[in-house]
């Protein structure tokens, strides 16, 4: 039966659908040449009853058929893989087994059982001596139908090395999808005002764009080990709330092209704590990183929030706590980093997502890469992974870079120091700067011409503090604070000044200083960036740490990324 099935594939179509909607489906994810997707104009008039009528009878009745065959494709048989491998297929009733052979060698073995409402896989990987190398035991739960749907993934992963459990992961993915039906809306409002005339036959009026809404909740915690004793801990939780419109037609749909989808708000957060231990098990390092993201189709209201914690330990006592914040805004002409989407966190490419001639169900978007999920143990951190190595997530980077002089931001940063479990020391560092809501355009001076106003597009300050303590009690304090200001003229360009004030405080005595510099804060700051420095430092080695922990969980895995199959993928729910 060598040939007989396509791997990972999903069935085409329902068990009880048409002979022209099965041939609909099967064509699936693949953009039809352009004499496929020409259709004949008319001039029809469709009344809303008949409408509604039309989309009750085209409706596709309920699958009855629980089997794996019915739900995901698989038939009993052999295929070979793209990467030389070849895969059997066994089915006994509700029970599969898939075989994955390199030549001779059982390299990956699956194991997988129906259940009422989803399915179980038992996931197995060999290395070339035939020792287990990992382990992914995967719950699959959900299967429904209507536009409002909720599914979840859950898995618990074991890594292996001679025998010796070397790291375990314990994550689950939770998606709920609703829709808004265009169709829903242009049928209620032809029963309401009655007929009227369309330019176009009836297929072009089920093949509008929808609006998609998508929530997803992933959550994981990874443990390493070393010899027996944990080395190190991760808690990653990814939350998102994302609204597309999605063109499923063959046909360019406004500004939409055929088959894709455009994110048109998103709503998100990202959270990392990573714990390091010493081969005693006592905590050395304790790292928390927090990122909220905020954006729509809006040229100016993205907003990006973020924070971090740092704490250093020896012998159980901790010696050093770094904290920052920072608050980065977006403007016309400086955009926000995009960070991962609905398609990034499923794993699908626009036109796998967008060429579904339905609307799919959250069941039938967690199920449709199962196999590839229920594999590869990174497959739900594989967007984290990318957008960390495109220094997406590293926001203090831009505002040190100093391209950009209109975005508006806020950093915060402080660095304490502990001696035998007291504070000695800390250090204190922010930069900011807000829009100047009263920048002006071109403007007619005289003896100067028409030229560009010379006010800046931000107004920005700084301040910077190093204190000392003794016995918990704060002894000796210094800070300088430095703000711009802009003075607008009525008759003139806008002038810009600096503050610069400064204090000094041992024990009961204070002295403070006061100027004012003209010109911008650069003139007065020559450590304006300080906090930004900072907090970019403390990021980058926060973020490679991640990037590197993730780039292991499927080092070792032979199994490729379900887009290596070039295959044509369907589901049914």
């Amino acid at each position: 039966m060598t040939g007989s099935i396509t791997p990972f594939q999903f069935n085409s179509s329902k068990a009880s659908t048409s002979t022209s909607q099965a041939a609909a489906s099967s064509r699936a994810l693949e953009k039809p040449a352009e004499d496929q997707i020409k259709q004949k104009k008319d001039l029809v008039v469709i009344s809303g009853e008949a409408l509604l009528m039309q989309k009750e009878q085209n409706r596709k009745p309920e699958q009855t058929d629980h089997s794996w065959k019915s739900l995901f494709g698989y038939d009993e048989g052999e295929v070979k893989l793209d990467n030389g491998n070849r895969q059997v297929f066994s089915i006994q009733g509700s029970k599969l087994t898939i075989e994955e052979y390199d030549g001779d060698d059982l390299v990956r073995k699956v194991n997988g059982e129906l259940t009422a409402d989803g399915a179980i896989l038992n996931t197995q990987i060999f290395n070339k001596n035939g020792k287990l190398t990992q382990e992914i035991n995967t719950e699959f739960t959900g299967l429904s139908t209507g536009d409002n749907s909720a599914a979840k993934v859950t898995r618990s992963a074991q890594w292996y090395d001679n025998g010796k459990l070397i790291r375990n992961m314990d994550d689950s993915m939770q998606l709920e999808s609703k829709y808004r039906d265009p169709n829903k809306a242009l049928s209620d409002s032809l029963v309401a005002y009655g007929t009227k005339k369309i330019n176009g036959d009836f297929n072009e009026l089920t093949q509008q764009n929808t609006t998609d809404y998508h929530s997803t909740n992933y959550r994981s915690h990874i443990t390493e080990y070393n010899n027996g004793t944990k080395s190190k801990e991760a808690h990653i939780e990814q939350k998102g709330h994302f609204v597309n419109e999605t063109n499923r037609s063959g046909k360019k749909v406004g500004d939409l092209d055929p088959w894709s989808t455009h994110e048109v708000s998103q709503n998100s957060s990202l959270s990392i704590d990573i714990l390091n231990y010493d081969n005693k098990g006592q905590l050395l390092r304790q790292a928390s990183w927090n990122d909220s993201y905020s954006d729509s189709d809006a040229p100016d209201d993205g907003e990006l929030r973020q924070s971090m914690d740092v704490m250093w330990y020896n012998d159980g006592k901790k010696v050093k706590h770094d904290h920052s914040s920072a608050t980065v805004g977006e403007t016309e002409s400086s955009k926000l980093p995009k960070r991962p989407g609905i398609l990034d966190i499923l794993g699908f490419s626009n036109v796998e997502y967008s060429s579904k001639e339905e609307t799919q169900t959250a069941a039938g978007l967690l199920a449709e890469p199962l196999m590839d999920s229920s594999a590869r143990a990174g497959f739900y951190t594989d967007n984290i992974k990318k957008h960390t190595a495109k220094n997406h997530y590293n926001t203090a980077f831009m505002v040190e870079d100093d391209t950009v002089s209109d975005r508006p931001y806020d950093m915060k940063w402080s660095s304490e120091i502990y001696k035998e479990g007291e504070l000695v020391a800390k250090q204190e560092d922010s930069e900011s700067a807000r829009t100047n809501r009263g920048q002006r355009g071109l403007q007619f001076w005289n003896g100067k011409g028409l030229t560009e106003d010379e006010s800046p597009g931000t107004i920005k300050s700084a301040s910077h503090t190093d204190s000392s303590f003794e016995n918990g009690k704060m002894v000796n304090t210094a800070s300088i604070v430095i703000n711009e200001e802009l003075k607008h003229n009525h008759d003139s360009p806008d002038t810009i000044s600096t503050n610069v004030h400064g204090s000094q405080t041992k024990g009961s005595e204070t002295t403070e200083v006061n100027k004012k510099i003209q010109g911008g804060i650069e003139n007065a700051d020559t450590d304006l960036h300080a906090a930004s420095k900072k907090i970019n430092a403390a990021e980058s080695i926060m973020l490679d740490d991640t990037y590197d922990l993730l780039s292991t969980l499927d080092k070792d895995n032979p199994a490729p990324k379900r887009n290596e199959y070039k295959v044509k993928l369907k589901t049914n729910y």
